[in-house]
């Protein structure tokens, strides 16, 4: 499985009517030539770029750079989470149809063990729910740490299902935020079920029925066909899917995702309550009895710019050449939709994305130093630090800088503010602050302040 930091996305939180903060000095004629001018510095690094820039459901840019073609398909890759989301949420409420196997009956609800709606094929004992399942926070332990490399590729869904109960639970549900492959294939066995489609035939009818031709998702018979992106030859080519569900085999577009964005703030196909639950924070754990939250929705990344809130949702994947990366985020305040697709897995689309909503929101770039840190003010600061269930290791690298690593994050380069403050070199909006014992001789806390949410690690060597 891709395991990706999702990054990009689209359910957000309802357009709130009338609030655009944009200076008097960005209409379309002095906006539309910035914006296209800061694509033309993305030319640095990618190698086909595609971005659509909408606001209030207009498109302000619609360009393609490189060997990018406007509206070519791009893998939905970690976009399959928050459309899993998505319709579990729109089923929140209905029947659940009864199986062979006893389970079903009464109405679905995100607060229901897994257990009880897909019988045989949860961990015994497990209780975990839906709601810990799309939050990354089910506990349940990846089935491929228990596969080789070609066992997985030879499984079908019946054989990871059983992995998935082998593999048990690694963490109680609800403690820690580790979103992982298990997680998808029994979210991906749900939807069929509550369905009784593929979930290729419902996230394309999600995507948006009026246009299914140009979604460039593949159906079902197709799907059957399908292998991952990073598997690609001409041996495994006629061989069957892993699973119903997994990253890497849908394919979607850059108009098609502005379009499902758009019609989710529209509420065309969430209400008030559902969008809420979308973009909910979820808890991941409580430490010295303070509640800290993932800065993580029901499949979808929050996000913050400034003074306004967003989400979003991103994904990569390994390609037989360059692979591909796409980005969505949407600002709700202010209607601002920005959809990104590049060639080549390690495009800084979530760098470019802020860049281009700062330009139409008026906003100055974030006000962030790089000041030398030597090693003995360095000293102090480097170590471990208990996460939840993650462990962060901060560390003095070559170059002087600190960095900050952990299991389920890219490794981070943190630029040194003064005092004991640091700031994310790829997203100033991510500021980490740390806390020192008493006796002033080495730090006991890290304070993480990530577009807009704040929790604490604690210092454990």
């Amino acid at each position: 499985m891709q395991r990706i930091h999702l990054t990009l996305t689209t359910l957000l939180l309802a357009a709130t009517a009338g609030g655009r903060h944009f200076q008097d000095s960005n209409d379309a004629g002095d906006l539309v030539p910035r914006l296209a001018a800061r694509l033309e510095r993305a030319a640095e690094w990618a190698v086909g770029l595609e971005a659509l820039v909408a606001v209030g459901g207009e498109p302000l840019l619609h360009a393609a750079l490189g060997k990018r073609e406007r509206g070519a398909a791009v893998p939905a890759a970690s976009m399959q989470r928050a459309l899993t989301a998505l319709a579990l949420l729109r089923k929140v409420g209905g029947e659940v149809p009864a199986v062979a196997e006893g389970a079903g009956g009464g109405r679905f609800d995100l607060d229901q063990r897994l257990a009880a709606l897909l019988p045989n094929a949860v961990p015994e004992g497990a209780a975990c729910t839906v709601r810990q399942a799309l939050a990354g926070t089910s506990g349940l332990a990846p089935y491929g740490a228990l596969l080789t490399r070609e066992e997985e590729r030879g499984a079908d869904a019946a054989a990871l299902t059983a992995r998935v109960r082998e593999a048990g639970l690694v963490a109680t549900p609800g403690r820690c935020f580790d979103p992982n492959e298990s997680e998808e294939l029994l979210l991906g066995l749900l939807v069929e079920r509550l369905y009784g489609a593929t979930c290729a035939e419902v996230f394309t009818a999600l995507i948006g029925t009026a246009e299914l031709a140009g979604t460039g998702y593949v159906d079902a018979a197709a799907l059957a066909l399908a292998v991952r992106e990073d598997e690609l030859d001409l041996e495994r080519r006629e061989r069957p899917a892993l699973a119903p569900f997994g990253e890497d085999r849908l394919r979607t577009t850059v108009p098609d995702l502005a379009r499902l964005v758009e019609a989710l703030a529209g509420r065309d196909l969430l209400d008030e309550a559902a969008l809420r639950a979308l973009l909910t924070p979820q808890p991941a754990f409580t430490a010295r009895g303070v509640a800290t939250t993932t800065g993580y929705g029901l499949g979808v990344d929050l996000v913050r710019l400034g003074e306004h809130s967003g989400a979003t949702v991103g994904g990569a994947v390994d390609g037989p050449e360059v692979g591909a990366a796409f980005h969505v985020v949407r600002y709700p305040d202010v209607e601002l939709t920005i959809v990104l697709a590049a060639d080549g897995r390690g495009a800084p689309l979530a760098e470019l994305g802020r860049d281009l909503a700062r330009l139409v929101l008026g906003l100055p770039p974030p006000g962030v130093q790089d000041l030398e840190l030597d090693a003995a003010a360095a000293g102090p600061l480097s170590g471990t630090y208990q996460f939840g269930c993650d462990r962060l290791k901060v560390a003095r690298g070559e170059d002087g800088r600190l960095t900050l690593s952990w299991v389920n994050r890219p490794t981070r380069r943190l630029l040194w503010q003064g005092g004991l403050e640091f700031v994310a070199a790829d997203d100033g909006e991510c500021r980490y602050l740390f806390r020192m014992a008493p006796d002033g001789t080495r730090a006991e806390a890290l304070i993480l302040m990530e577009h807009g949410s704040r929790s604490e690690a604690v210092r454990t060597d």
